[in-house]
């Protein structure tokens, strides 16, 4: 169809015909519009209720845990980047203890010894800390972003979706949303 407005008809038998124009922009896909054909049947009024009291937040279990995981995620990787530098501080330290004719010489193996087991055990607990950060961190934004979003029905509040993307020889996310 091409873009622009058009007018569409919609008819029923025992109802009056009905005409809508509409603008078919280029590019959009799956776009909903409402028609309606005929008049509603009258509802019944229920009958009056107190009005309701003050609106108390609902507590959405999915997001509190994104939250705590993604916090602990960066904790995580403030701690990484801490014993990252502990590592690279002791590293050069044994550096420094052996001297100029490092690495093939050293002229005091004791502390250079020390020191580089000191970064050995500080790179270990980095990369370690490192990569359980960004794990904690990604699951903590993936469930944040995929909590549904408290509020009544048709409120328009956003709402977000994650799709694994999965092809050969690539893979990822995406993420889709609407307003």
């Amino acid at each position: 169809m091409d873009p622009g407005p058009h007018v569409f008809r919609f008819e029923t038998d025992g109802q009056p015909v009905v005409e809508k124009q509409l603008v078919i922009v280029e590019g959009v896909k799956n776009r909903l519009e409402r028609v309606q054909i005929g008049t509603p049947k009258s509802l019944v009024a229920a009958p009056p209720t107190a009005p309701p009291g003050p609106r108390v937040a609902q507590s959405n279990g999915r997001r509190s845990l994104g939250l705590v995981i993604g916090g602990s995620g960066l904790g995580l990787l403030a701690a990484g980047g801490v014993a990252g530098l502990v590592a690279t501080l002791e590293w050069n330290a044994a550096k420094n203890a052996c001297g100029t004719k490092f690495p093939t010489s050293c002229t005091n193996t004791n502390s250079a010894n020390g020191d580089a087991s000191a970064t050995l055990a500080a790179s270990t607990v980095a990369d370690v800390a490192l990569g359980l950060g960004a794990v904690g961190l990604v699951t903590g934004a993936v469930l944040v972003l995929t909590a549904p979003t408290p509020g009544p029905a048709g409120s328009g509040s956003a709402r977000w979706f994650v799709v694994p993307q999965v092809g050969v020889g690539t893979g990822g996310l995406m993420f889709r949303g609407s307003f």
